[in-house]
């Protein structure tokens, strides 16, 4: 089997695809981990009110 140039590029371009997702998950997990920390504050920022 030869190796066409395009075939070199898919293979570049799904490896480079999984990075970038490995980049984007933990700015999603962290986006979580602050929207709960948030809701955190909110419920006892409430109690204290009440």
């Amino acid at each position: 089997m030869t190796w066409s140039p395009l075939m070199v590029y898919k293979v570049h371009l799904s490896t480079f695809n999984k990075g970038l997702m490995e980049i984007a998950n933990p700015f999603r997990n962290w986006g979580s981990i602050f929207s709960k920390q948030i809701n955190n504050a909110k419920k006892r920022s409430s109690k204290l009110r009440a």
